[in-house]
């Protein structure tokens, strides 16, 4: 069983709790993966960027290819720009400058708002790790577990990766706020 110590911290900014949950999820579902030609750039870009800054040397938390891909990543950096993504995605969604400020309004509000935060997380979540993956391998139990458990269709199997991604986390935020809401009726949304 995975620990789950994480979830009892006090997170101040909600986008570290984000940044945790995904590293850790991740870690534990995708055993290997190979990473869309946009995620490449921007990573190449992001290590030129920093080892121009002599800021931290990143060779050391992401290893390239012969072709210039991304073949190693560090969990942490591929939690921190998912959690960077959703941030900025949520916060243009609901255009309020503060996440932290949303997500209070979220838990102070009503069963609909709560199922819409968590239903745009999904999707947001789904589309950014549609934009980090191109393929991914994984944990088949995990995968089938979670199929059976949330009634994925069969026709689903090319998504059923990065639809169990999002589904990780998305179950990781609801606990953490203590969001009572079955995941099914989002991924059915």
């Amino acid at each position: 069983m995975r620990s789950k110590e994480f979830m009892k911290k006090v997170y101040r900014n909600f986008g570290d709790f984000v940044r945790v949950a995904t590293s850790r999820e991740l870690q534990y579902f995708i055993l290997d993966g190979k990473y869309t030609s946009d995620f490449n750039y921007r990573m190449k870009q992001l290590t030129e960027e920093l080892n121009n800054k002599r800021k931290i040397n990143v060779d050391f938390v992401v290893f390239f290819n012969t072709r210039g891909e991304v073949s190693i990543i560090d969990e942490e950096l591929l939690g921190s720009y998912v959690a960077d993504r959703y941030k900025v995605e949520m916060v243009n969604h609901y255009r309020i400058s503060n996440l932290n400020h949303m997500v209070k309004m979220v838990i102070n509000g009503g069963e609909r708002a709560q199922k819409d935060f968590v239903y745009i997380s999904f999707s947001i979540l789904y589309i950014i790790f549609k934009e980090v993956y191109k393929e991914i391998k994984y944990r088949k139990e995990v995968g089938n577990l979670y199929k059976e458990l949330f009634d994925i269709p069969e026709g689903e199997n090319h998504h059923l990766p990065l639809t169990i991604c999002s589904l990780l986390v998305c179950e990781d935020i609801c606990r953490y706020l203590g969001i009572n809401i079955d995941l099914k009726d989002i991924i059915k949304s």
